[in-house]
């Protein structure tokens, strides 16, 4: 065969250059054409005039035939050059783009080149010969020097327009001699014609085929064989729902003899008997001299397990996976196969129903096991990795417990409860982890090098547990009590992960595979619905307790009530029983549905939160309370508490309280209180208390009735401790839940918020230095339900007071004790369409911890604001009172302060048409010390803006301004601790109106604390008076300043100590004037 070699860029320069020469040759005949073209006769004789035209004749026909020859030899020959050019560069371009599809999947040929150098330089440092540099290089980079591009190239003709054309006649003495083709790919295998095995490749080059699908009476076929250079065919695929033999995977053919990859294993098919794994994956083909074996195939699902009936009453249980396929082998350079994945094993089938009434329902099945994960292939004799092993199969997921039967039937003299539902079925063991291959060299003598051993499979998850049963419905007859619904089905216990396989290495375990994460428990059963007869409600079901898991379950559901029976209560987590898994959430309660006469059931309560596991794993949540329609929320869930070892647990929240039912139309029945907030879990050992739950909203009234207060919001979590000598801080207590919204009405009063609720202790310190945690914050009152739009005397509901904060913990030996939490702010009271309502008492601050050093009383919570008036001359609500300081504690060292007061809440603004601003709110009192300086009180609140008069006419009413609240009293001190300084009074509002209202009083000062031993506080500063009103139709009057605050007086000596001035009166404005300013406060003394 004749080689020869082309330029694309030469033969377009050759192209050019022709099309250069006939260019001058065509300039240089159109220079000649006049003198020889058109031949003058040299007399005018018959001769003359003869050969002249003889000569003009023969130059006129050679003009012809030049330019013929220059358009053939510059538009043919130079066209056909230039076409050559361009059909080599297309040639060259097709194969650059051929390779770069090879490099792409080699991060590039420099990446490539960079390697195989790396590898030829360690080689010869090495002090090996030629030999092992060629083998270093060859072992470095095989697959993409070697076997990707001369696959890709050999792929590449066979698919070509003229491979197509040649090949056949190359191929045809081949097949009549040996029955094989020189070049081409192998056919696909046919069922039952050679074990359906795949037809090999070309003997040159070629791919094998791929094997043929298995039939209900065939095997998986086998893939064919690579020819010299070629991969080898993918097995057949296993029929799904067939016996074991014919659901699995057919494996890979070998690769090229001297270049090639191994097939890939099919997969296994799915089972559908749950006495038949499912199919096992087919083996990886091994490769040729050079080349990577093929991956192992996966295995196929198990079945899932029958379901209980009247013969067999539990479920059955699911068939494991099909264990997946072992990688190919690697020749004497390249890397071992992968293994595949196991399949994942089947459901456990459902538990059979109750048979008879008040009968419990049946166990669900075991889940099958994962199948185990296929071993990885060997790496190459000379060079090359083992194949890792394939991760293991996922654990079959437990069956579903049976429903439980229903209560006696109405012809029954004696109704029966319904009875609890059947337990969900334990999940499936994981499957193991496939063994790693062992790496290439290791038996080799001088000059060969180790390959590294293939990891080990992951091991497979465990099964989740199976979901609980629905328990079963209470009956009733006319005259026989009705049945409670019957509780719902524990839910299934996880079961464990497999274990990880080992690595190829048999000495050494550094590539170990990990052991698969543990299975989940189930989700409890959801309780029945209860009935009604013509006696009392019944209850729903409890709901199915979570199942047990290597992390904890989740509560289940409780019954939903019907006719006005109580929702069930929500199952409990479980709790977790491996380190650090978290405790499952709590059910939510059922809810209670009432009939359109009756008032609803009482909504189920949330379960409780799991316990976190023996290493401080962090506690459930507690369940939300169910919904009451028409009838009573429940209360929600208690957090879980935190793990108490080593690590820091922390608390669970607890959950929201449900929201009342509203009332319905009929009977004017108003709607019900919305449920208590869950209390916060106790932290776990150093943990931070988990929060208390927010209480749930009031429900709406129905038509002329009144809408329901909110729920109380929950205590927070006390902190945990620290551990004896652990030097530890004690934990932060949690926050106290937020009180809920009190409900709305049609046209009567608006309901009140809810309490804030307590902020959590905090958690002692250790018996070293350390101190304690702080206290947690109190909760916020609940803002009060807006009243409607009615009669006169609808009022905007008052918010609910602020939640108590938490106390500090005690400090350590020589500890420091934590600081009181903050109260919490009172809520703001609602506008109302006709007077606002008062705004929630600020919560109390919480007393410091005792220790060496004392912590600090926290600070009192604000008052609420109170709500505007809306119509028809309603009076602006007055401000909510500021929470009271929290008091110091210790017994010796040195001494906290007290906390301030909290400032009291400001008034309402009157309505539009003229009515008296809200009062403001009295200030907190500052907190007492035992031992030190006591707290500041807290300022009173100003006073609300009197209303504007309407334009209706000369009989409009003026507003008059709000009073200012009083000062706070400051704190006393004891034992030689200054009293606090007294609040100062809230300053008065502004009056308003067509007719100018007049301005409110200022409020009066706190009084000075007391002081034993100590300074007496000084008084607080009376209020400003308000301004009057700004029209000129009528003169007002601004209102007084309020007096000064009395000082602290002292127990010893007399010492006086003078309280400050009142304000002065404010009133800038053309017919109206100033209030007097406030007289001086008591002089204290000391």
């Amino acid at each position: 065969m004749s080689f020869v070699n082309v330029a694309p860029q030469q033969l377009s320069a050759a192209a050019a250059d022709v099309a250069g020469i006939g260019s001058a040759v065509s300039t240089a005949s159109r220079a000649a054409a006049g003198p020889t073209l058109g031949l003058l006769a040299a007399g005018a004789d018959e001769v003359s005039v003869g050969i002249a035209a003889l000569f003009t004749d023969h130059a006129q026909q050679y003009d012809v035939v030049l330019r013929e020859f220059l358009d053939g030899l510059q538009g043919g020959f130079g066209r056909t050059l230039d076409t050559a050019a361009k059909a080599y560069a297309s040639a060259e371009a097709a194969s650059a783009a051929a390779l770069a599809q090879v490099w792409g999947a080699t991060a590039g040929p420099t990446a490539v080149l960079s390697g195989a150098y790396e590898a030829a330089a360690a080689a010869a440092k090495a002090g090996e010969g030629p030999v092992g540099v060629v083998q270093a290089v060859i072992g470095a980079e095989s697959d993409a020097l070697l076997v990707q591009p001369a696959h890709t190239l050999s792929q590449a003709w066979i698919t070509s327009p003229l491979g197509q054309v040649v090949d056949p006649v190359i191929n045809a003495p081949f097949e009549a001699a040996i029955g094989r083709d020189l070049i081409g790919n192998g056919a696909p295998g046919v069922a039952g014609v050679n074990g359906g095995a795949g037809e090999a490749g070309g003997l040159l080059f070629g791919d094998g085929g791929t094997g043929a699908a298995a039939t209900a009476t065939t095997v998986a076929g086998r893939g064919g064989d690579a020819g010299l250079i070629g991969t080898g065919g993918a097995g057949g695929a296993g029929l799904a729902g067939s016996s074991a033999a014919t659901m699995a995977g057919g494996a890979g053919g070998r690769g090229g003899s001297l270049l090639g990859d191994g097939g890939a294993g099919a997969p296994g098919a799915a089972s559908f008997d749950p006495n038949v794994a499912g199919g096992a994956g087919g083996a990886g083909g091994d490769a040729g001299k050079i080349g990577d074996g093929g991956r192992g195939g996966d295995g196929g699902h198990g079945a899932t397990g029958t379901a209980g009936d009247a013969t067999h009453l539990e479920g059955g249980r699911g068939s494991d996976g099909g264990a997946g396929g072992k990688g190919g082998n690697a020749g004497d350079y390249g890397h071992g196969g992968a293994g595949g994945t196991g399949g994942q094993g089947g459901q456990g089938g459902t538990g059979s129903a109750g048979l008879t009434p008040g009968d419990k329902g049946f166990q669900g099945g075991l889940g099958g096991s994962g199948g185990v994960g296929g071993a990885g292939g060997e790496g190459g004799l000379i060079k090359g990795n083992g194949g890792a092993g394939g991760a293991g199969g996922i654990g079959g997921t437990g069956g579903i417990g049976g429903d439980g039967s229903r209560g006696d039937t109405p012809l029954g003299p004696f109704n029966v409860d319904g009875h609890s539902g059947g337990d969900g079925g334990r999940g499936g063991l994981g499957g193991n982890g496939g063994h790693g291959g062992v790496g290439g060299g290791h038996t080799a003598g001088n000059g060969f090098h180790d390959g590294t051993t293939g990891a080990g499979g992951v091991g497979g998850v465990g099964g989740t547990g199976g979901v609980g049963g629905t328990g079963g419905d209470g009956l009733h007859t006319a005259l026989g009590r009705q049945g409670n619904g019957g509780a719902g089905g524990h839910g299934g216990s996880g079961n464990q992960g497999g274990y990880g396989g080992l690595s190829g290495d048999e000495s050494s375990r550094a590539a170990q595979g990990a052991t698969g994460n543990d299975g989940n428990g189930g989700n409890g059963g959801k309780g029945a619905n209860g009935n009604a007869a013509l006696g009392a409600n019944r209850n729903g079901g409890n709901g199915g307790v979570g199942g047990t898991g290597f992390i904890g379950g989740n509560g289940g559901n409780g019954g939903g009530g019907v006719a006005g029976g109580a929702g069930g209560n929500g199952g409990n987590g479980a709790a977790g029983v491996s380190a650090g898994g978290a405790g499952g959430a709590g059910g939510a309660g059922g809810e209670g549905n009432g009939a359109n006469d009756v008032d609803g059931g009482t909504g189920g309560n949330g379960g409780a939160g799991g316990h976190g596991a023996s290493t401080g794993g962090t506690g459930g949540n507690g369940g939300a309370g169910g919904n009451g329609n028409g009838g009573t929320a429940g209360s929600g869930g208690k957090g879980g508490d935190g793990g108490t070892a080593s690590n820091d647990g922390v608390g669970g929240d607890g959950g929201s309280g449900g929201r009342g039912g509203d009332g319905n139309t009929r009977y004017t029945p108003r709607g019900n209180v919305g449920g208590h907030g869950g209390n916060g879990g106790a932290g776990g050992a150093a943990g931070t208390g988990g929060h208390g739950g927010s209480g749930g909203d009031g429900g709406n009234g129905g038509i002329n009735a009144n809408g329901a207060a909110g729920g109380a919001g929950g205590n927070g979590g006390a902190g945990g401790g620290s551990t004896l000598l652990a030097n530890g801080h004690g934990g932060a207590g949690g926050a106290g839940g937020n009180g809920g919204i009190g409900g709305e009405n049609a046209s009567n009063r608006g309901a009140t918020g809810g309490a804030g609720g307590a902020g959590g202790i905090g958690g002692a310190g250790s018996l070293s230095i350390n101190g304690g945690g702080y206290g947690g914050l109190g909760g916020n009152g609940g803002t009060g339900g807006a009243g409607g739009a009615g009669a006169n005397e609808t009022y905007g509901g008052s918010g609910g007071s602020g939640g108590a904060a938490g106390n500090g913990g005690v400090g350590g030996l020589n500890g420091v004790g934590g600081n009181g939490g903050v109260g919490g702010h009172g809520g703001t009271g609602a506008n109302g369409q006709f007077n606002g309502g008062n705004g929630g008492r600020g919560g109390v601050g919480g007393t410091g911890g005792a220790g060496t050093t004392a912590g600090n009383g926290g600070h009192g919570g604000t008052g609420g604001t109170g709500g505007d008036g809306q119509t028809a001359a309603g009076v602006g609500g007055s401000g909510g009172t500021g929470g009271n300081g929290g008091s110091s504690n210790t017994a010796d060292g040195v001494a906290g302060k007290g906390g301030a007061g909290g400032d009291a809440g400001d008034g309402g603004r009157g309505a539009q048409t003229g009515a008296q601003g809200g009062h403001g709110g009295k200030g907190g009192l500052g907190g007492d010390n035992v031992y030190g300086a006591g707290g500041a009180g807290g300022d009173g609140g100003r006073g609300g803006a009197g209303g504007y008069a309407g334009n209706g006419g000369p009989w409009s009413s003026p507003g008059t301004g709000g009073t200012g609240g009083t000062g706070g009293a400051g704190g006393t001190g004891v034992t030689g601790g200054d009293g606090g300084r007294g609040g100062s009074g809230g300053d008065g509002g502004d009056g308003a109106g067509t007719f100018a209202g007049n301005g409110g009083n200022g409020g009066l000062g706190g009084a000075g604390g007391l002081g034993t031993d100590g300074y007496g506080g000084w008084g607080g500063e009376g209020g400003w008076g308000g301004d009057a009103g700004t029209t000129r139709l009528s003169s007002a009057v601004g209102g007084s300043g309020g007096n000064g605050g009395h000082g602290g007086t002292s127990t010893l000596n007399g010492q006086q100590v003078v309280g400050s001035d009142g304000g002065p009166g404010e009133g800038p404005g053309p017919n109206r004037s100033g209030g007097e300013g406030g007289s001086r406060g008591r002089p204290g003394g000391r």
